[in-house]
């Protein structure tokens, strides 16, 4: 049923794209399994396609994980290169990125749970975007 749902969302996305809208930027969490590097590589593909910037957060340090080990080369060698075409790979800590940089050329640390209060707040009601400026 993941698969039957993903596939649906990302028909959507395709089809939304091609009906000449336009997106800046497309986020998405990376994957650390077999079928979520599928899922990146098309998710990755489907906004290259069509010019669109992309994010990827990486949240854990399994992603070193699935490239240490020795199954799946050729589905390895795509997800990274997919990866590899994203504006940005966000990473959490220094040491994160320390550990992926024989994988990705793209690494910025975002720190989380910052204890800086926010000075000033500007909300675009177009597009319901919040930017926290401190």
């Amino acid at each position: 049923m993941k698969l039957i749902g993903w596939t649906k969302i990302v028909a959507k996305l395709f089809w939304y794209l091609a009906s000449n809208r336009k997106i800046g930027t497309g986020y998405i969490t990376c994957s650390r399994s077999v079928g979520g590097a599928f899922r990146d590589i098309i998710s990755i593909g489907v906004f290259k396609i069509f010019h669109v910037s992309v994010i990827n957060h990486i949240h854990g340090s399994d992603l070193i994980s699935f490239y240490k080990s020795k199954r799946w080369r050729l589905l390895k060698y795509c997800h990274r290169a997919m990866l590899n075409k994203c504006s940005e790979n966000i990473v959490l800590t220094e040491s994160m990125k320390f550990e992926l940089s024989g994988i990705l050329n793209n690494s910025v640390v975002v720190n989380n749970f910052s204890n800086i209060s926010c000075r000033f707040i500007e909300r675009d009601i177009e597009t319901d975007i919040c930017i926290c400026y401190y």
